[in-house]
């Protein structure tokens, strides 16, 4: 029934469609230069935002756009996602306009956001709430490690914390909701890492490769599943476009060091295109020690990451073709894990560490029907991958030639395929539907397997539409959802022999259910935006909160899962005030989450194997938050930045606070920039956690202070980035409350960290 609702409603929306179009038009042309030394750009992406049409400037700087409807546009130059211009605002009379000059400036900080899946708008006029982290950005974040979570989880007011098993495998938490509810995604397509069910595992991250990282919510989460009720953080690539990508060669490298955990990093990346057809590729490797901390050093936080990729495509104007092979394998030690499986090895030296070994292959296609009145695009992505995850112990004294016994090996295979229809702007209405499934083949084995082989298969279809009027802009989808799960337990799942577990039947579980999302944006007056987001969404359970049962020493926890567990529900709203002014620039949000049986982890006063118990268990709560952001323009070169979070979180049967819940948090900063050169001395804040659940440990508030500071170097090829950062300036003992291992390891400790990244084209 809620398929063929489904049909009916885009079908009443496509009747817009049958009624022709215009076919009156003109053209636009013009050329593109850097401003210091007005040097023609070759390479260089110009977009009409209101159109989401693009085109590649040729050698000389010049672009051109024909069949460009009566209209008034904005229009955009962009080169690397780095060099922006100011938009420029044009009048089409069906007629030629030429000789227009767009000029390339890395100063520039036009309102234009690029949102989930390469939509591009002006301003801040999207009903969706999306952060784009561009480059420069992500070369001058602290990055500590390789973790995900530390790479973008320290900028309160944002909602974005990090939650973490050491700074090595950390992953984002958004808005106090974390694990399988924030998705991360390539190009749209979800990872095989199992980060987000495990928190000592980490997730696949090499920033270099990326035009940009997105973190999005709101109704566009529809596009990507069930898993995104918190939000999706979104690597884009550049692979799946149509025609965009200029002749000749670009790349970059990079090199990086630090203190206090004796980081070194490599990266290098090339790409080269001719004719319609590109080849690209590259790799990073980097290397941590055990960092320290006012307390000492953590023994077993190291992390050995590498990755590399490579692949090609053919982009033109009216398809594209991209085949991307990825290769990654890291290293991570497991602090304070505990193997005393073998009495006569307690006095020697041990390390016990994680080796994930991941390979991806990913096949895009797309294409742009010709004459056809109600489509724009359709795109394909299909993605396989396999992770094989492998928990060794290192004893040095008494097991000098084997670098390591295998105690417990998972492993991961993903199968996901996405179509997605794009409709052509008709009258006000334009927007997406499609279909989307995963194929997951997921078992363990070893001392510790925690869960029985499973297969798991999922099928969802999907719509998200969008009117825009003059000053209302009103986005509305929907998503249908099944997911089958379907464990094996056999002789071969073998269950360590003083867990004592009775060997259940095969439980086979099926949810179905949808989900929906509405959101409006209306301009109050000039540069003030209100926006109010509805979404009512479900989440089955995950493999592992269904059938865990068994010693989880990288956690130090035996978890217990429950085969019974219902899918869990969520009614949301979100409303933000967003301004854009001469002398500052400012957005304010609060939502409400509320769940009905909200699945959570529940660590008891039960211990089994050594480990306390942890159960996963259901209970209606409620999560209720806010974010600011404030940043004032104080002189031309001078900006003062602001920012504020806080998450109340409480199950609703008892009224307790859910566990690792994060604390109010805040920024003050400076943002000093001139002639290149940027200066920013940020002061991070959070106040003491309190409110927890049972078991649970409090944190104390902190602050602290850190500095970063970068120089550019632009040139007509080549963009030169020097940057240090300096953190935890005044060496502050402290603690991250979402972190598991919190209460045994405070956070690193004062160090310094210096890079080099040579960006040419």
């Amino acid at each position: 029934m809620f398929i063929k609702l489904c049909l009916l409603f885009i079908s009443l929306l496509w009747s817009p469609y049958l009624h022709g179009s215009n076919s009156d038009s003109g053209s636009i042309q013009g050329r593109v230069f850097l401003k210091q030394g007005r040097t023609p750009i070759n390479g260089a992406v110009v977009t009409i935002v209101e159109l989401n049409r693009s085109a590649v400037t040729d050698p000389e700087g010049f672009f051109y756009f024909k069949n460009v409807p009566s209209g008034s546009y904005h229009l955009i130059g962009e080169l690397e996602n780095i060099y922006k211009t100011p938009p420029l605002k044009i009048n089409s009379n069906l007629q030629t306009i030429s000789d227009l000059e767009l000029l390339l400036d890395i100063t520039e900080k036009s309102e234009i956001t690029v949102t989930s899946k390469r939509q591009l708008i002006l301003g801040s006029n999207s009903t969706q709430s999306v952060q784009v982290i561009d480059q420069l950005a992500m070369s001058r974040a602290q990055n500590i490690a390789s973790g995900l979570g530390e790479s973008i989880g320290h900028q309160p007011g944002t909602g974005i914390t990090s939650q973490s098993n050491g700074p090595g495998p950390s992953r984002p938490t958004i808005r106090g909701l974390s694990g399988n509810r924030v998705m991360i995604t390539t190009d749209g397509l979800q990872t095989a890492s199992i980060g987000g069910s495990s928190n000592h595992h980490s997730e696949p991250f090499n920033p270099l490769e990326l035009e940009s990282l997105e973190i999005i919510k709101g109704p566009a989460t529809l596009l990507y599943g069930s898993n995104a009720i918190g939000g999706v953080v979104n690597g884009v690539t550049g692979h799946e476009t149509f025609g965009l990508h200029p002749k000749g060669s670009r790349g970059y490298l990079q090199g990086s060091a630090g203190t206090t955990n004796n980081l070194a990093g490599t990266a290098a990346g090339l790409e080269y295109s001719t004719g319609n057809w590109t080849v690209f590729g590259g790799g990073n490797g980097l290397r941590t020690s055990d960092y320290t901390t006012p307390d000492g050093k953590i023994e077993g936080t190291f992390s050995e990451p590498i990755s590399g990729y490579g692949g090609f495509g053919r982009f033109r104007d009216n398809s594209f073709f991209s085949v991307t092979f990825r290769k990654n394998r890291s290293k991570f030690g497991l602090p304070f894990h505990d193997h005393d499986h073998d009495d006569d090895h307690d006095d020697g030296e041990a390390v016990s560490f994680l080796t994930e070994d991941q390979n991806t292959l990913q096949v895009k296609w797309g294409i742009l029907p010709t004459n056809h009145s109600m489509i724009e695009n359709f795109t394909i992505n299909l993605n396989y991958s396999t992770n094989s995850t492998k928990e060794r112990h290192w004893d040095k004294d008494h097991d000098v030639e084997n670098m390591g016994t295998i105690n417990t090996q998972l492993n991961n295979k993903h199968f996901v395929y996405k179509g997605i229809i794009k409709q052509r702007k008709k009258n006000h209405l334009t927007g997406r539907f499609g279909l989307s499934g995963i194929l997951r083949d997921f078992s363990s084995t070893g001392i510790e397997a925690l869960n029985p082989p499973t297969y798991q298969r999922d099928f969802s279809l999907f719509f998200l539409e969008e009117l825009t009027f003059e000053q209302i802009i009103l986005e509305f989808g929907g998503r249908l959802e099944n997911t089958h799960y379907r464990p094996s337990y056999s002789p071969s799942f073998d269950f360590h022999e003083n867990q004592n577990l009775q060997t259940p039947d095969n439980i086979t579980r099926r949810f179905t259910g949808g989900s929906a999302a509405m959101g409006v944006t209306v301009d109050l007056r000039d540069n003030l935006q209100a926006n109010l987001n509805l979404a009512r969404s479900l989440r089955p359970p995950a493999i592992e909160e269904l059938y865990s049962h068994g010693s989880h020493s990288g956690s130090l926890l035996f978890e217990i899962g429950n085969p019974n567990l219902q899918a869990e529900t969520n009614n949301s709203v979100d409303f933000s005030l967003r301004h854009q002014g001469k002398y500052a620039k400012s957005s304010l949000s609060v939502f409400t989450y509320n769940f009905k049986n909200f699945i959570f982890p529940f660590v008891t006063d039960n211990t089994k194997n050594g480990f306390p118990v942890l159960n996963f268990i259901q209970r209606d709560s409620v999560f209720k938050g806010g974010e600011a952001s404030l940043v004032f323009f104080l002189r031309e070169y001078l900006n003062l930045n602001l920012g504020m979070d806080f998450v109340h979180a409480e199950e609703t049967e008892f009224n307790k606070p859910l566990p690792r819940i994060p604390p109010l948090r805040g920024k003050i900063g400076f943002e000093y920039f001139q002639n290149r050169f940027s200066f920013r001395p940020e002061l991070e804040l959070a106040d003491r956690q309190n409110r927890v659940f049972d078991l649970e440990t409090p944190t104390a508030g902190y602050a602290v202070v850190n500095l970063n500071s970068s120089y550019l170097i632009p040139t007509g090829s080549g963009l030169h980035q020097f940057t240090v950062n300096v953190f935890n300036i005044r060496d502050k003992l402290y603690r991250n409350h979402l972190s598991f291992i919190k209460t045994l390891a405070p956070e690193i400790g004062r160090g310094v960290k210096l890079s080099y990244t040579f960006r040419f084209f």
